[in-house]
């Protein structure tokens, strides 16, 4: 038979001991779980990532190379609030200070409080035109996806980045590497808007991506033809789409038509603007050329002969600033990208030890384990000075 004043203090050290161990590995489980982390924000910042307004021209190492950068920060920017971020790529043999006057859009990035950052692509190779490696050429052309995503991975750990609200544009070659980051880091875009450029890869990854275009008929340099003939239709293959709708022309607009297709999965819609006539009004058609739409660059004659005309009948600005607004990312974000990202990552066991919970996943092991002891130790002790007594 049991003696119940025996029975009592070892139900009651067993008891305790539960408790504790449940206790304690309940806190270890915390601090080894798996948390979700993303490259930066998506919500207010606390603390505050505060940075002076204006243009700022700075330098990153990418790949052994010092990598240049314009970075505009719009006045009220105050580092607390996560604004979205738009990549500026210029074109082939052009600069970022062209690029940026030519776009004008960190004058929109002013009045629609959105940071613009222009990077500096690198002299071709045996030559001295900048240009950006948009289909992944192998050495000794630079990998400007990693670089492209390294530097975003650092401005997200500088500024108070809306990490779902990051996008890419720029103008011919500046449009295919928009092309190519959608491609290899879509976790990390969340739309492109190519303008006189739009591309699609063979390798590109399986998530859909929206994409805005604009293109002119007439445009000397990059021909019209692939890209309404086999690159959107691509990108709409791509995305999941359903068959397009036209309007020819767009409502309010007599030389430019819009071929949009919608249904697609995630949302990713695809348009695309065409300018076929730069210069409603005047005898016959007069097809956009390589130019920006609704930019009020100063084109000298010279250089018009060479690109062609300039719309004013649409502003690729504005028309790109509210397909961004409609397409924040649905996709999570990985941390800190990557130079191929074919298809969405994993998180590394890096990622785990930046998100706070993982920063001591072998000590949160080892202070567990001796608690565990410790608790053990206790208890046998307590009940075994309840039977003494």
């Amino acid at each position: 038979m049991t003696d119940d004043t025996t029975a009592t203090p070892r139900s009651r050290a067993l008891t305790l001991l539960t408790i504790a161990v449940i206790g304690v590995a309940t806190v270890a489980l915390f601090w080894l779980a798996p948390s979700p982390v993303s490259a930066s924000n998506t919500g207010p910042c606390d603390p505050a990532r505060p940075h002076a307004s204006g243009a700022f021209d700075d330098t990153i190492e990418s790949g052994s190379l010092t990598r240049e950068y314009v970075l505009h920060i719009p006045t009220s920017y105050d580092g607390s609030a996560a604004v979205p971020l738009i990549f500026n790529l210029h074109a082939f043999a052009s600069n970022p200070p062209l690029q940026d006057a030519w776009s004008e859009l960190p004058v929109k990035g002013e009045e629609e409080e959105f940071i613009v950052v222009t990077p500096k692509g690198t002299p071709v190779t045996g030559g001295v035109a900048l240009h950006w490696n948009a289909g992944l050429l192998p050495a000794p052309e630079p990998d400007d996806v990693a670089f492209l995503s390294e530097l975003l991975t650092e401005l997200e750990s500088q500024l108070c980045v809306d990490a779902a609200r990051v996008y890419s544009t720029g103008l011919s070659n500046g449009a295919f590497m928009s092309s190519q980051l959608a491609c290899s880091i879509p976790n990390r875009i969340a739309a492109i808007a190519p303008v006189a450029g739009a591309r699609f890869f063979d390798d590109c990854s399986s998530v859909p991506v929206p994409v805005i275009a604009f293109h002119g008929t007439a445009d000397p340099l990059v021909s019209f033809g692939p890209i309404e003939g086999t690159v959107i239709p691509a990108w709409a293959t791509h995305n999941g789409c359903a068959a397009p709708t036209e309007q020819n022309p767009l409502p309010g607009t007599v030389g430019v038509r819009l071929v949009r297709y919608a249904g697609c999965d995630d949302d990713a819609t695809v348009e695309l603007y065409v300018v076929f006539d730069a210069e409603p009004g005047t005898l016959g058609e007069q097809g956009g050329g390589h130019t920006w739409p609704g930019s009020g660059f100063f084109i000298s004659p010279g250089l018009e002969a060479i690109v062609g005309l300039t719309t004013q009948e649409i502003s690729a600005n504005d028309l790109m600033w509210d397909f961004f607004v409609a397409n924040p990312a649905s996709k999570p974000a990985s941390v800190g990208g990557s130079s191929t990202g074919a298809e969405l990552r994993s998180l590394p066991l890096e990622s785990m030890e930046s998100s706070g919970h993982g920063a001591g996943v072998l000590a949160a092991i080892a202070s567990a384990v001796t608690a565990c002891l410790f608790v053990l130790a206790g208890a046998t002790w307590w009940a075994r000075r309840q039977r003494a007594s």
